[in-house]
């Protein structure tokens, strides 16, 4: 029997498993990308880790592929919307590298594994519950903002136990917005399904950068610094 043959809600969910697999498939692949770059040049290229300007330049550079991205995904070819979003998982991977100058390897790979178990639960949690998590949105899309207040005065301040709220308070965000924006992506898909790869590339990017954001929050509450 072929999927034309099947009863709706049948096409329905196997579509949904269709796109889940796509999005969830390429997100791992931009982790992967990521993880790779900055390894290489932690390993082969250290001397990039101590030039402040490059670093500042690979920053924009990511700032400019982001809203790039975010614009053109409707009308883009999706050859380009595939090239950004493998150009940024590179160039995230290339400022991502200071983790490994900064931190034990035996912290890295327990918050990987940590932000990975959580994330996955979050994921899962918003792609099956029936709750709307739409009446979140303002709290959490402000989360980010308060993050890099709290953030900036830490740096003034230089209070450990800011940096320490700073951190569970990033953890907690992050979270939730990953379980938001599975449950969103479904509703999208839903409204959307002629978007295809498109959308399952808008998806990876969304759900990659609560990941990395969450990773991030739990290795600096890991403690595990080379230098204090």
């Amino acid at each position: 029997m072929s999927s034309e043959d099947l009863p709706e809600p049948m096409k329905q969910r196997l579509s949904k498993n269709r796109f889940l697999t796509r999005v969830y498939g390429t997100m791992a692949l931009g982790l992967l990308l990521t993880f790779a770059a900055a390894w290489w040049v932690a390993r082969y290229h250290p001397a990039l880790l101590f030039q402040p300007m490059a670093l500042i330049l690979l920053v924009l550079a990511q700032l400019i592929v982001v809203i790039c991205f975010s614009r053109r995904l409707m009308h883009a070819s999706f050859g380009s919307v595939a090239a950004m979003f493998v150009g940024y998982c590179l160039l995230n991977g290339l400022t991502m590298s200071t983790i490994f100058l900064y931190f034990q390897i035996s912290a890295i790979y327990p918050a990987f594994l940590g932000a990975a178990v959580a994330f996955g639960s979050m994921a899962l949690y918003g792609s099956l519950t029936r709750r709307n998590l739409s009446v979140l949105r303002e709290i959490l899309l402000g989360g980010p903002i308060a993050l890099l207040v709290l953030t900036l005065l830490g740096i003034f301040l230089g209070s450990g136990r800011l940096e320490l709220l700073v951190c569970w308070l990033g953890i907690l965000v992050f979270l939730g917005l990953t379980a938001y924006d599975a449950q969103k992506l479904l509703s999208m898909h839903a409204a959307m399904p002629e978007m295809g790869g498109k959308l399952a590339l808008y998806g990876a990017l969304q759900l990659y950068l609560d990941f990395i954001n969450l990773f991030q929050f739990i290795l600096l509450l890991s403690g595990g610094r080379k230098h204090r």
